[in-house]
C-alpha cells in the first residue's frame, strides 16, 4: 500500500474524538497554481559548512550588486558578488572584531553578528556580545566595507532593520535568558536616529520597554507570560516579569516610517512601537488556530502508519496552535497596511526548564471532562493519534486544578495576514502542508519530503509531532501589480509563494526547493546535498536586480548555502500608475537599476519628442521619464533621485521642458543636456545625431499623424536606427539634412500612405539613394502587427498599449526595445481582430498592459488570458 493511500485509510478510520467537522479535510486543498509566477534556480554559493548557521540572513546592495550574508559560524558577515546570480562568489568576509564604537568603546573578542541590512550606501549590524545576556550592539558601516561608528544597544540584538525613509535603524533585542535560567534580560526595542550613520551617538538610541505592563497598564488577554520568575543579570535596570518575558524576534516597518510592528514569538504576540516617540503603544496577542476547525488539518503524529512507521495522514484534531511568529513584514492592500507574519513556534527550553512535552506523557495530564472521558483521553494519547504531538506546558491548564483542559502546541504551520489592531485578515490554515502532499501526489515532490527534518536525508514524516514544516520567514515582493508572500519554510527547505495582492482571496502560486532527495545526508556536510534549513528570504526587486527581473535570496543555516532564484513572470499584468507620469515611472523600474547611468525626460504633454526619445533610450538600456512644461512631477522627481543617473538627456526645447526645470534635474546632482530644435522634427534630427554616419536603417515616422509609429520606437532601439519624423507631404529641410548625413542603406516608412504619402517616399529615394520600405497597415493596429512580425514565437514576454492618445506605449517603446520585445496596440475596450492574430501567433509567456483601465479596461486583461501558452 502507498504513503497516500495509507494516508487516506488512516483519516477514514481516525477516531471520533479527531473526526472532523463537517466537511471533509480535502476540501482545504489550495487553488490551482496561479501562473502570473514560478522560482527557478539561479546560482548558488556553498560555505561547505553543516549545521553551524554560516547562512542566516542576507542583504542586497543594488548599488554594488553584493550580498551580504550573516555568518553565525565565523560571527561576522560574508560579502558575495552578486552581479551574476547563476554564480555569486565569495568576495571577502566583514568582521566586527575590534570595532570601534562612537563613544571609544572596543567590542571584545567573541561577539556574534545576527542581522544585517543595507540601505543606501551603508549598513547595520545587530551584534550580539559574548555573554548574550549582556547589551548588544548596532554597528554601522559603508557598502565598501568602511567602519563608521556603533552604538550599544539591548541583550542579544536578533534583528535590525530600518524604516523605509533611511532616518531611523530599529532593533529587536530579545532578551533571552542565561543558558542555565539564572538571569533573565528585559525584551527591548532600540530606536536609532540616523541622519548621518557614521555621526551616530549614544545620544541618538532610545528604548521602548516593556516594564508598564508590570506597573499600571493591563497585560491583554492571551499574551503569554510563563516560565521561571529570575531577576535581571546584575548592573542591569530593574524590569518586572512581564518585560523579561516578553523577547522581540523581528520587526516590520509601516510603510510611512511610522511604527514598528515586532514579532514576540514565545509570548504569541505582536507590538506596535511608535518610532517617533520610541515607545510601545499597542500589544495583542495572535488569536489561537482552531485546529478542529474546517480546512485547518495537519498531521498529528510520525508513527500513525503500519507498524508503527509514518504517513500522510493530514485531519483534524481538538488541539489549539499557537502561531507564535517568527519573521514578519508589512504590506498595503488597498488603503489598509496590513502585517504578515511566519508561524513557526517556538519552545522555552534554558536550565531544568522545558516547556515542551509530548500529550502521551504522564507529566501532560488532560483534563477527561474536556476529551469525552477516561476512553476519549486513552485514545487520544495513542501514538497513532496525539501521543506524539509535542505541546506546552505554559498554557492551557485549567485553573485551580492540574489538568489541562486546553492542549496547545507549537506553530501554526502556516502564514497569517493581520490587521494592524490584530485581527486576522487570513491565515493559510492547513495549505502548506496540503501543498505539500498535491505535489508529492502529482509526482513532483517523492513521498520522502512529506514534514522532513533539515540535517537528514531521508526523514519522511520526522516533523509531524512537532511543527510540520515550520514556516521561518516570510518577505513581501511586489511583482507588477501583484503582491506576493515568499514562505521559507525551515524543515522541508525552500519557499513557497502566495498571491496575498487581495488578502480576502489569498491563493497558492508555486513552491521551489533547492533540495536534493536522492543525496543521503547524516549529521555532515555532503557533495550535491542541496539547500537545507531555510533561514531568511529576501525579495530584490526587478528595478534593484542585477538582471532586470525580480530575484528572491535565500539563506540555509543547515547547509550552509545562499541561494538565488529568479522571479519568473507569466500570465497577464498591468504596469500603470495614477497618470502618464506614474506610469512612466513604472516603466522605468522595469529596468535593472544599474543598466544605465542615463535617462531621458521629455514632456508628457505632446508626444513626438517622446517618440524619437525612446529609440535612443531603448539602445541605451535608459528609461524615458515624463515631465510637465513647467515642473517636474512628484513621482517623476522620485524616480530620479532614486535612479540617481550620471546623466539626463532632455528632449525637446524650452517650450516643451522650460529651463527651470532643468534646473531642478541639475539640483539632483545629473550633468544634463538638452537635444533640442525649433520644432519636433528638428528635435528629431538633433537626436539622430547621436547616431554614425554608417548608420544602416532610419526610421521616418510622421510627426502629424504618429500613432501609426507608436511600436516604431522599440524595433527602432531594437535595431540600433534613429527614428526622424516627416510631415505626411512635405520632407522637412532638417529631416533631409539628417538623412543626408546617416547616409542609410534602409529607409524604413511607418504607418501608410496617409502617414506618409508617396511623394515624401520619392523625396526620400532621391535624396539618399537607400532602399526605401514601407511598414504600413490600413490602421496603426495592423501597423503594429506587421512590426510585430519580425518577431518569432513563441516569446517570453509582450506589450499591449492604448492606440488611443496616450503616451504609455512610448515611454513603453523604450523599455521593449531594450528588452526586445514586440509591443502591440489595442483598442480601450476590446482587441482588434490583427493585434489577436498577432498574440496568437507570438504565444507569449506573459502579456505586459501598459497604462490603467481607463487607456485599456480590464476586460481587454481577461481577453488576453486566452493566447498564453
Amino acid at each position: 500500500m502507498s504513503l497516500l493511500a495509507a494516508a487516506a485509510l488512516s483519516i477514514g478510520m481516525m477516531p471520533a474524538a479527531l473526526a472532523s467537522p463537517g466537511d471533509d479535510p480535502s476540501d482545504s486543498t489550495p487553488a490551482a497554481v496561479d501562473p502570473r509566477l514560478s522560482l527557478t534556480l539561479a546560482g548558488v554559493h556553498e560555505t561547505e559548512q553543516f549545521d553551524e548557521s554560516a547562512a542566516e540572513i542576507t542583504s542586497f546592495d543594488p548599488a554594488t550588486q553584493r550580498i551580504f550574508v550573516v555568518n553565525a559560524q565565523k560571527g561576522a558577515i560574508d560579502i558575495l558578488d552578486g552581479s551574476d546570480p547563476s554564480n555569486p562568489t565569495y568576495v571577502e568576509t566583514l568582521s566586527t572584531a575590534g570595532a570601534e564604537l562612537s563613544d571609544g568603546t572596543v567590542l571584545p573578542e567573541g561577539a556574534t553578528v545576527n542581522s544585517v541590512k543595507v540601505h543606501g550606501d551603508w549598513i547595520a549590524v545587530a551584534v550580539e556580545a559574548p555573554n548574550k545576556v549582556d547589551p548588544g550592539w548596532a554597528l554601522f558601516y559603508s557598502t565598501a566595507g568602511e567602519a563608521l561608528g556603533g552604538v550599544q544597544v539591548g541583550s542579544l540584538p536578533d534583528a535590525i532593520t530600518v524604516t523605509p525613509d533611511g532616518t531611523k535603524v530599529v532593533v529587536a533585542n530579545e532578551g533571552e535568558p542565561a543558558d542555565d535560567f539564572s538571569s533573565d534580560p528585559e525584551g527591548t526595542v532600540s530606536v536609532i536616529d540616523v541622519a548621518d550613520p557614521a555621526e551616530v551617538s549614544q545620544d541618538d538610541v532610545r528604548t521602548a520597554r516593556f516594564t508598564a505592563y508590570d506597573e499600571d497598564t493591563d497585560l491583554p488577554d492571551g499574551v503569554r507570560v510563563f516560565g521561571p520568575d529570575v531577576e535581571v543579570p546584575e548592573g542591569h535596570e530593574p524590569a518586572g516579569r512581564v518585560a523579561r518575558n516578553l523577547e522581540p524576534e523581528f520587526s516590520a516597518i509601516s510603510d510611512d516610517s511610522a511604527f514598528a510592528y515586532v514579532s514576540l514569538q514565545e509570548a504569541n504576540a505582536i507590538a506596535t512601537i511608535d518610532l517617533e516617540t520610541a515607545e510601545v503603544t499597542d500589544l495583542w496577542s495572535i488569536a489561537l488556530k482552531d485546529w478542529s476547525a474546517e480546512g485547518n488539518v495537519l498531521d498529528t503524529s510520525n508513527r500513525d502508519g503500519e507498524d508503527g512507521e509514518g504517513a500522510i495522514n493530514l485531519r483534524n484534531a481538538p488541539v489549539f496552535g499557537l502561531a507564535m511568529p517568527d519573521g514578519i513584514d508589512t504590506y498595503t492592500a488597498g488603503d489598509e497596511q496590513l502585517i504578515v507574519t511566519a508561524n513557526e513556534g517556538d519552545a522555552r527550553e534554558w536550565g531544568d526548564y522545558v516547556e515542551s512535552v509530548r500529550i502521551a506523557d504522564d507529566a501532560y495530564p488532560l483534563c477527561e471532562d474536556a476529551f469525552g472521558g477516561a476512553e476519549g483521553v486513552a485514545q487520544l494519547k495513542e501514538e497513532a493519534n496525539l501521543g506524539r504531538l509535542n505541546a506546552s506546558i505554559g498554557s492551557g491548564l485549567r485553573e485551580g486544578a492540574d489538568c489541562f483542559e486546553q492542549i496547545e502546541v507549537f506553530g501554526a504551520r502556516s502564514f497569517s495576514i493581520l490587521s494592524t489592531d490584530g485581527e486576522v485578515v487570513f491565515d493559510s490554515a492547513g495549505m502548506i502542508e496540503q501543498a505539500i502532499v498535491d505535489l508529492i501526489e502529482a509526482g513532483e515532490l517523492p513521498e520522502e519530503a512529506f514534514n522532513a527534518t533539515n540535517d537528514e536525508t531521508p526523514s519522511f514524516d520526522n516533523r509531524s509531532d512537532d511543527k510540520g514544516p515550520e514556516p521561518e520567514y516570510v518577505t513581501i515582493g511586489q511583482v507588477g501589480s501583484h503582491s506576493f508572500a515568499f514562505v521559507g519554510l525551515e524543515r522541508i527547505g525552500g519557499v513557497m509563494t502566495f498571491d496575498v495582492t487581495d488578502p480576502a482571496n489569498v491563493r497558492y502560486v508555486d513552491y521551489v526547493n533547492n533540495r536534493n532527495w536522492d543525496v543521503e545526508v547524516d549529521g555532515e556536510w555532503v557533495e550535491g546535498m542541496g539547500d537545507l534549513g531555510a533561514e531568511g528570504v529576501e525579495f530584490v526587486a526587478a528595478e534593484d536586480s542585477p538582471t532586470g527581473a525580480p530575484l528572491v535570496i535565500v539563506a540555509n543555516e543547515v547547509s550552509g548555502s545562499t541561494s538565488v532564484f529568479d522571479v519568473e513572470l507569466g500570465g497577464v499584468d498591468r504596469v500603470a500608475g495614477d497618470d502618464r507620469y506614474e506610469t512612466a515611472v513604472q516603466l522605468s523600474q522595469q529596468f535593472p537599476s544599474a543598466s544605465s547611468d542615463t535617462v531621458f525626460v521629455t514632456t508628457g504633454q505632446a508626444y513626438p519628442d517622446a517618440l524619437v526619445a525612446a529609440a535612443r533610450a531603448g539602445l541605451q538600456d535608459a528609461p524615458v521619464l515624463l515631465t510637465r512644461p513647467t515642473a517636474l512631477s512628484s513621482a517623476t522627481r522620485a524616480e530620479l533621485e532614486r535612479l540617481a543617473p550620471e546623466n539626463v538627456v532632455i528632449v525637446g526645447g524650452p517650450g516643451a521642458v522650460l529651463p527651470g526645470v532643468e534646473e531642478d534635474i541639475a539640483e539632483l546632482g545629473a550633468e544634463t543636456v538638452r537635444h533640442e530644435g525649433q520644432n519636433r522634427y528638428e528635435t528629431a534630427a538633433a537626436i539622430a545625431g547621436e547616431y554614425g554616419s554608417d548608420t544602416e536603417r532610419v526610421y521616418l515616422a510622421s510627426g502629424v499623424t504618429y500613432p501609426d509609429a507608436l511600436v516604431g520606437s522599440a524595433a527602432a532601439a531594437i535595431e540600433e536606427a534613429p527614428v526622424l519624423l516627416t510631415r505626411p507631404d512635405h520632407l522637412p529641410e532638417a529631416t533631409a539634412t539628417a538623412l543626408a548625413a546617416l547616409e542609410p542603406t534602409e529607409v524604413v516608412l511607418l504607418g501608410g500612405p496617409i502617414a506618409i504619402s508617396e511623394d515624401v517616399a520619392d523625396l526620400v529615394d532621391e535624396a539618399t539613394g537607400a532602399e526605401v520600405t514601407r511598414v504600413g497597415g490600413g490602421d496603426r493596429y495592423e501597423t503594429a502587427g506587421l512590426l510585430a512580425e519580425r518577431f518569432e514565437g513563441p516569446v517570453d514576454l509582450s506589450f499591449v498599449a492604448s492606440g488611443a492618445d496616450y503616451p504609455d506605449a512610448l515611454t513603453g517603446a523604450a523599455v521593449a526595445g531594450s528588452r526586445e520585445v514586440p509591443i502591440l496596440l489595442t483598442r480601450a475596450d476590446k482587441l482588434t481582430e490583427v493585434t489577436a492574430e498577432s498574440l496568437e501567433r507570438l504565444s507569449p509567456t506573459r502579456v505586459l498592459v501598459l497604462g490603467g483601465p481607463v487607456a485599456v479596461a480590464e476586460d481587454v486583461l481577461d481577453s488576453l488570458e486566452q493566447f498564453l501558452p
